[in-house]
């Protein structure tokens, strides 16, 4: 974590002759990381970033996953008042892509209906929530969603009452275990 400003610095350095796909794909990846490690504040930096680039349809997909997690950053920091909005406007955005995917809809589905419930009922709905995942996790299609936004270990993180880290530094060392 302690490399990432300067490599934000050497990034709009030369961002002249960079490929802006790969700046996206870097700033969603360092916002991922800062969000996993409890960090979602320094992680919206990041998500407004991509979020903010005016380049017509390039790397919809990343644009996609930056507004979800955009959407559960703010909801861990507490800003329900935001959500009803930001989800109105991912929506919007998500409804002009052409290959949305069931991992996405659930997700939205799951961060509009959240902020309705009282927190008592959270447990509840998180858990709902990952049944939901699990099933479609083991859809071969779907696959490629969670590498990009990992839902499910968020998802975990809050049923276990573990960070998003620990949650991913358990599943990569079962994962590791069984080969």
């Amino acid at each position: 974590m302690q490399l990432v400003p300067g490599f934000r610095q050497n990034i709009r350095r030369y961002q002249q002759i960079l490929d802006l796909h790969r700046v996206m794909v870097f700033y969603f990846k360092i916002a991922y990381l800062y969000f996993a490690s409890g960090d979602p504040e320094t992680a919206l930096d990041y998500l407004n970033d991509i979020i903010d680039v005016k380049a017509g349809h390039l790397r919809e997909d990343i644009q996609c996953y930056a507004r979800l997690l955009l959407l559960i950053c703010h909801f861990e920091l507490g800003h329900y008042e935001l959500l009803p909005y930001l989800a109105d406007s991912t929506q919007r955005f998500l409804e002009k892509m052409k290959e949305l995917n069931q991992a996405q809809q659930e997700t939205l589905r799951f961060l509009r209906t959240i902020i309705n419930k009282v927190p008592s009922e959270h447990p509840t709905a998180f858990r709902t929530f990952q049944r939901n995942l699990k099933k479609i996790s083991r859809d071969r299609f779907e696959k490629r969603a969670f590498l990009y936004l990992d839902t499910l270990t968020w998802v975990e993180s809050k049923v276990s009452s573990q960070t998003v880290m620990e949650v991913a530094r358990a599943g990569f060392e079962a994962g590791a275990q069984r080969k």
